[in-house]
């Protein structure tokens, strides 16, 4: 156990919030997501992260808990722009109602910039000085259209059980998933993005 004299002080506002909301792995995830050799992330994704894991441990601490998607799905309800001021103040409502000081918690959420600096400051990390993944690319493509293909899903999720709810969509227990086809304007076939990106062509490559 360590004794109080040989505690330290934060590095910066990302260790508070390490410390604050018992992130005891996150220098370790970002350093990993951050230089990584496959699908490694930018600093604006690692901010988004490190805030929905704040998120996750509030609702983690209420007696509730947090389903699956649901720190994702409250984050984007609280600062992605096109969610509509009333769907944003019922969002925060309901966090209020579980027990959550949302403008605290949005007081302590990281930019971008603070991520940066943290990794390069405070963690000593150079991102160039990362070996060079010739795959890198296409990964981080594949990655990034999954991704938006996840939130798509959530989205979709989300209104259509607010839809069900209300009596206004007619339904049982719904699943809503997302593809992404590739259509060639010349030949025609349509192929999924996955076979696509890896390396099955259409028949103009025939």
């Amino acid at each position: 156990m360590t004794s109080p004299d040989a505690r330290t002080d934060p590095c910066c506002k990302v260790g508070a919030v390490a410390e604050r909301y018992e992130l005891t792995d996150l220098d370790e995830r970002l350093r990993d997501r951050w230089t990584a050799g496959e699908n490694r992330v930018g600093v604006r994704e690692l901010a988004d992260d490190v805030n929905t894991l704040m998120l996750r441990s509030v609702l983690r601490w209420n007696r509730e808990g947090a389903l699956e998607g649901e720190p994702e799905n409250y984050y984007r309800l609280l600062t992605d722009d096109d969610v509509s001021r009333g769907v944003r103040t019922e969002a925060r409502s309901r966090l209020r109602d579980r027990g959550v000081d949302v403008d605290a918690l949005e007081n302590r959420f990281v930019s971008h910039q603070t991520v940066y600096r943290h990794l390069t400051g405070c963690l000593d990390l150079d991102r160039d000085a990362a070996p060079a993944d010739p795959g890198a690319a296409l990964r981080d493509a594949i990655g990034t259209v999954r991704a938006l293909q996840r939130r798509t899903e959530t989205v979709a999720t989300d209104t259509l059980e607010r839809l069900r709810r209300d009596g206004q969509f007619h339904v049982g227990e719904l699943d809503v998933l997302v593809d992404v086809v590739v259509s060639c304007r010349d030949c025609g076939e349509r192929l999924p993005l996955s076979e696509s990106l890896a390396g099955r062509s259409c028949d103009c490559e025939a």
